[in-house]
């Protein structure tokens, strides 16, 4: 079972230094360099093994439809919202991974 790092309120926010950060990472072997061919060959994930290796983070971020930063001392891509208490690669992408959620209703058609 995944557990992450309580995160006082205080120090959410990447402005606010924290020494002591320690984020729980939460990469999946799906995601890990030895599983990462099997889910490029699927189509659903991005080759690059770590941030680093993302070629043109510039035009990721502009490209992003919530603006991210990345982390001056790691390359790390920044949680936009703060600190989550988890760290990792938990998607296809580095960055932004944006999706959308169909809904489908059925009913009769009637109001009343």
């Amino acid at each position: 079972m995944t557990t992450t790092t309580e995160i006082p309120a205080a120090l959410r926010s990447w402005a606010v230094s924290w020494a002591g950060y320690a984020p729980v990472d939460i990469t999946p072997p799906a995601r890990e360099p030895a599983g990462l061919p099997g889910a490029v060959a699927e189509g659903w994930a991005e080759p690059y093994e770590g941030p680093c290796d993302v070629p043109d983070w510039p035009a990721c971020q502009a490209a992003a439809l919530v603006p991210f930063d990345l982390d001056g001392f790691t390359g790390w891509p920044l949680n936009p919202t703060g600190r989550t208490g988890k760290a990792g690669r938990n998607l296809g992408a580095w960055g932004e991974n944006q999706a959308a959620d169909p809904i489908v209703i059925a009913g009769t058609g009637r109001c009343c």
